[in-house]
């Protein structure tokens, strides 16, 4: 069956194809060396049976090999990984769930440019302003509106953007007059 695999530290979903076929099957177990003993445990189903697997593997192997994130020290008592087989249905979701995941990562890498370049676009009126202090002449202008004025057309006045939000006049001299007016700076 398939396969999933899941790194908790670099936070990763991977498809794990089916182990060789021609491979033995041997007994689940974990081995490891405390106060200088050789420690093992074998994986038991429900019925105390030990769970059979492929003696080797190499897809398995090579992407443990990828996440073992030795020499990170912080991770000494957390489990780094986890592999789990899952049936065809879920094998083929795994493919659109990332699909969607890289649509959504390049959407929001969209946004944060936009955010960025409005920002720019801000501090340079700024700029050209002369950095005010007392007004700006065209706060909050038509001219500074946000978004074309078809799509702001059914947005309330008080609820429509304007490159001024973003405009440390407005966030030093704006902002701070209306919250006196309102009596908040008390």
């Amino acid at each position: 069956m398939p396969r999933l695999a899941v790194c908790h530290v670099c936070h990763s979903l991977t498809r794990l194809p089916d182990a060789p076929a021609s491979a033995p099957l041997v007994p689940a177990r974990i081995a490891w060396t405390e106060d200088g003993q050789e420690r093992e445990y074998t994986y038991r189903d429900e019925a105390g049976n030990p769970f059979m697997v492929a003696k080797w593997d190499p897809a398995l192997e090579d992407w443990m090999e990828r996440h073992s994130h030795s020499g990170r020290q912080d991770l000494t008592d957390l489990p780094k990984m986890e592999v789990a087989t899952i049936d065809q249905l879920a094998w083929d979701s795994t493919e659109v769930i990332k699909q969607i995941g890289a649509e959504m990562s390049q959407l929001n890498g969209a946004m944060y440019t936009e955010r960025d370049q409005l920002k720019d676009d801000a501090l340079k009126c700024f700029g050209d302003h002369h950095r005010p202090k007392t007004g700006c002449i065209d706060v909050f202008s038509e001219s500074k509106l946000i978004g074309s004025h078809e799509s702001n057309r059914n947005i309330p006045k008080d609820q429509q953007m304007y490159l001024c939000h973003l405009c440390p006049f407005v966030h030093g001299y704006v902002i701070p007059q209306i919250r006196h007016k309102k009596g908040y700076d008390k």
